[in-house]
Order: structure tokens, then C-alpha cells, then sequence
């Protein structure tokens, strides 16, 4: 009689943790066989065996599902600058160009982004100017800078950087130029055969020496 009430005792705790570890399932639940010995013991977890067992696969349910079928969604390409030339003189009055070569796999670039840092000014707004239709996948051509001679820019040394935003926001690696401005500078001609002579867009920055005052109609007076 005490070995019938021993068993059904322990088929009923067997009965119950099935039924719990039913409930704590996922909708699509787990299939786990499992052989448990009523010892007593208790596992690493610090609780008993079936406890641990619960655990588990608690545990193994709070994990995202997989998705079959589903491949990763591979990374777009950012621009590349492949080609790049800027003579590093020039005279004040004369525009300075910028040649460039870039590329996009996407066909999806969107901007040049430029900026100037100028010793004693210090670093100017960032300039953007649009890429053209046309333009979006490959590119040769010229950026171009007003050096204006209204403004003294004799002796003024500055560096542009000049990188390639597409439209998912990726970046090509930055082109430094620098760039000394002297009235008995001549500006170098770029290699033959490397790049198109295509206006890209202007670089939309006013420069200035140190000491200007940029208030506006300051310099009005010197016009009349």
C-alpha cells in the first residue's frame, strides 16, 4: 500500500511539471525529452532538478524565433574618391579648382561636403553642394573656389576637405588640399587625360583674413 501511495505521488508531480512546463511554452513550443531522477539534489543552479529543467527552457523561449528563408540584407557601398588634384597655389583673384573622380556602386550619391581650416580663423561652415542627375554613379569633373582678391588673402595658407555623402549617409574617405595664396602664385594645370573639364558646383565659402569684421554692409563703403 505505501509503494502504490509512493508512485502515484510521483506520477502526480510528474503530471503537474508537465502541465506547467506546457504553459510556459512559446506558441510554437519546444520539443525536449527529458529523464528526470526524484533524488532530491539540486543542480548548478541552485534549485532542484526540475526546476532547472523549467528553467531552460524558459530561457530557450525568450530567444527571438528564427527565420528560414531570411537572408541578411547585405551593407550598401560608400562613395570612393578614386582621383584627386588641387594645385596648392594660387594668386588672390583667380578661382581655384578642385578635380575629383567618384564613384558609388549604388548610384546613389548625393553631395560633396566641404570644409576649410584656415590658421587664425579657425574652421569655417561646412559648404554642400548637390551632386547633378547624371552624376550619381560616376563622376569626373571640378569643384571650384572664388579666391577673391577684394578681401587681402596674400600669405593665407588654408586646407579643404572635400568628401562624397550618398543617400544612405555613408562617407568616402576625406581629400585634404591645401592651399597657399600669394598675388605672385600661378595655379597649377592638372595631368592630361585623368579628368574632365565638367563644372561640379561651386565650394560655398566666403574666406576672410584674420582681424575681418563680417558685419554686414562693413565693407559697403569700400565699393562706392
Amino acid at each position: 500500500m505505501g509503494k502504490k501511495i509512493i508512485f502515484i505521488g510521483t506520477l502526480g508531480m510528474v503530471l503537474a511539471f508537465a502541465m506547467s512546463l506546457n504553459l510556459c511554452l512559446a506558441v510554437e513550443p519546444v520539443k525536449i525529452g527529458c529523464h528526470a531522477a526524484f533524488t532530491g539534489k539540486y543542480s548548478a543552479y541552485g534549485m532542484s532538478t526540475l526546476h532547472a529543467v523549467r528553467h531552460e527552457v524558459e530561457k530557450k523561449n525568450a530567444e527571438p524565433p528564427s527565420q528560414p528563408g531570411k537572408t541578411a540584407k547585405p551593407p550598401q557601398a560608400a562613395p570612393v574618391i578614386s582621383q584627386s588634384f588641387a594645385s596648392p597655389q594660387i594668386a588672390p583673384g583667380r578661382v581655384w579648382k578642385v578635380y575629383l573622380k567618384a564613384s558609388d556602386a549604388d548610384g546613389d550619391m548625393k553631395e560633396f561636403v566641404c570644409t576649410i581650416h584656415q590658421p587664425g580663423v579657425g574652421t569655417y561652415p561646412v559648404s554642400l553642394t548637390r551632386i547633378k542627375e547624371g552624376n550619381q554613379k560616376s563622376l569626373s569633373g571640378y569643384l571650384y573656389l572664388n579666391v577673391t582678391a577684394f578681401r587681402n588673402l596674400d600669405f593665407v595658407e588654408l586646407t579643404l576637405t572635400v568628401q562624397v555623402r550618398d543617400r544612405a549617409g555613408q562617407f568616402s574617405e576625406p581629400m585634404n588640399f591645401p592651399l597657399s595664396i600669394n598675388s605672385r602664385y600661378t595655379q597649377d594645370s592638372p595631368p592630361e587625360g585623368i579628368f574632365q573639364e565638367t563644372d561640379l558646383g561651386p565650394i560655398l565659402i566666403d574666406l576672410r583674413t584674420v582681424g575681418d569684421d563680417d558685419r554686414p554692409g562693413h565693407f559697403d563703403r569700400f565699393r562706392r
